[in-house]
């Protein structure tokens, strides 16, 4: 038994015929729960290639601290890098802080809203680099009904000096548990960049189909 839990999945589509195009998602969600203090690490990769053109290449790390101040109240740290070759985007790399309220939190279901300043560094290819600080908001849920559990977040995330400058990060998980420690997963996420290099389409979307392993 393992002191943390810890999820793992690997998920992709492969077309073959008309359209060769292959697409592999993999990545791993550890986290641990020593109240009042809860640590998180979420790690993601994706790589993909159509008619032997590459048209996926993006990674994403994640390392977050939770310290409870009341039993609904978290104040929390985090750092995160990534990059996204396909979006023009060589690296985006964040440090925040802030506070969490829980509304609901058991074993079955969870809804909770974040607020964070954070400092963030990006970087895209054919430009200049930039230090800015940004605006975290995030709505996150969770629900288990049975062998199936539900997931969805979204952070919305304005430069606080131009609030037409915005991310938008929006992802769902749907796992079917299959035994024990094997679901099925179903995965949507949405990146949407007000301000995306020239030539890029502001919104992208990616829908994966594959399996999830929890320890």
């Amino acid at each position: 038994m393992l002191p943390f839990s810890l999820d793992i999945f690997i998920s992709g589509i492969l077309l073959k015929g008309n359209s060769d195009n292959i697409t592999l998602k993999g990545g791993l969600n550890a986290a641990k729960e020593t109240h009042p203090l809860d640590f998180g690490l979420y790690m993601e990769t994706t790589y993909g290639e159509s008619k032997g053109v590459k048209n996926a290449n993006s990674g994403k790390v994640v390392l977050n601290l939770d310290y409870y101040i009341l039993k609904r109240v978290e104040t929390f740290l985090f750092l995160s890098a990534e990059y996204d070759e396909m979006a023009g985007l060589d690296n985006r790399s964040d440090a925040g802080l802030g506070f969490k309220y829980d509304f609901l939190k058991d074993s079955i279901k969870e809804f909770s809203t974040s607020l964070a300043v954070l400092r963030s560094y990006e970087r895209y290819f054919d430009e200049n680099p930039r230090w800015i600080y940004r605006l975290s908001l995030r709505p996150k849920f969770r629900f288990k009904y049975g062998g199936i559990r539900v997931f969805a977040m979204v952070f919305y995330k304005p430069n606080i000096e131009n609030f037409h400058d915005y991310l938008i990060d929006a992802r769902a998980n749907i796992l079917i548990s299959i035994t024990k420690h094997l679901s099925l997963r179903i995965s949507v996420k949405n990146d949407y960049n007000s301000l995306a290099p020239e030539g890029l389409s502001k919104n992208d979307i990616k829908t994966f189909l594959g399996l999830n392993i929890s320890l």
